[in-house]
């Protein structure tokens, strides 16, 4: 332990709190010989949790006396961010867009009735639009294509045939579990 004996009203600089819960900050800035407000202010950030000491007026370094009030700022969370638009974009490319703006990314498949062949693999739906503001760190919900419904090719089974052929040819695709076969009748 470091103890300073200060002449009288003299002054030193104030302590960082960032990051503590009020109590402990309170507890610490009592151990400095201040006061501590009663008037709690908010201010957003993307690094300290809500309801943790953001920061301090006057700010951290700032040159105090011993009796002198400190007023805690309380981080409110995330500050907004714009959400951005992933709407028919790969699955993958949204969640880089989204991560990269700071975003948490869950993905559920859509429906299938939802999907056709050329969305596979594709968000079809996010759960805050695009261009609107949303918490940095919460959570953005999309669903992506991972079936095709009945106006695409789910289901289908197709056999075409060409006459006078003697050659029987067989292709076997997939395509979210669908299999095409093609053959030649003689």
């Amino acid at each position: 332990m470091i103890l300073y004996v200060l002449p009288p009203n003299g002054s030193f600089s104030l302590l960082s709190v960032s990051g503590d819960t009020p109590g402990e900050a309170g507890n610490a800035l009592g151990n400095e010989a201040l006061h501590v407000s009663q008037v709690l202010l908010n201010h957003c950030s993307d690094t300290i949790a809500k309801g943790l000491v953001y920061g301090t007026n006057p700010a951290v370094g700032s040159k105090v006396t011993a009796q002198s009030t400190v007023k805690l700022i309380l981080s409110s969370g995330g500050c907004p961010t714009t959400v951005p638009r992933v709407i028919n974009r790969l699955v993958g490319t949204a969640q880089t867009l989204l991560k990269n703006a700071g975003f948490v990314v869950a993905e559920t498949p859509a429906p299938a009735s939802m999907c056709t062949s050329s969305k596979l693999n594709a968000v079809v739906s996010q759960s805050v639009g695009p261009g609107l503001s949303a918490p940095y760190g919460q959570t953005i919900f999309v669903q992506y294509c991972t079936s095709v419904g009945s106006t695409g090719a789910s289901g289908v089974t197709g056999v075409t045939g060409a006459t006078g052929s003697t050659t029987t040819t067989t292709t076997t695709t997939t395509l979210a579990g669908t299999t095409g076969v093609t053959g030649a009748t003689g």
